[in-house]
């Protein structure tokens, strides 16, 4: 097995959150947050569309079912926990709607766009 080439796996995450921004804009949404890390966790992309408030994991892999797979219950309780702390920080959007998304990059592929993945068993 080759050792893992951390700053290119740095390189193609950002280019991937990059490509994933880019689709949801596309799709409507605009940004307001990228890679937002907290103590309890960290979430690739926040974006909104009207009152819908939606927090992104965004994953590349070589094939998109892989890029599901890997979101484990764990990944997804963190990602619940630092979405939890946004909304904390940002009162003014208590009266949105908020949903967890997944967003797999695939080379060759176009995007795989997984709207409400996860978070209802979570609130």
């Amino acid at each position: 097995m080759r050792p893992v080439d951390r700053s290119r796996a740095e390189r193609r995450g950002r280019t991937a959150e990059l490509v994933a921004a880019l689709f949801m804009m596309m799709k409507g949404y605009r940004p307001l947050a990228w890679r937002l890390k907290t103590a309890r966790g960290e979430i690739d992309l926040i974006m909104k569309s009207g009152r819908r408030i939606v927090f992104v994991e965004v994953k590349t892999r070589a094939e998109i079912d892989l890029g599901l797979a890997s979101i484990t219950p764990f990944k997804a309780q963190r990602m619940f926990d630092a979405a939890r702390l946004w909304i904390g920080r940002n009162a003014r959007d208590l009266g949105a709607d908020y949903r967890f998304d997944i967003l797999v990059v695939s080379a060759y592929h176009w995007p795989r766009h997984i709207e409400n993945a996860f978070g209802a068993e979570l609130w």
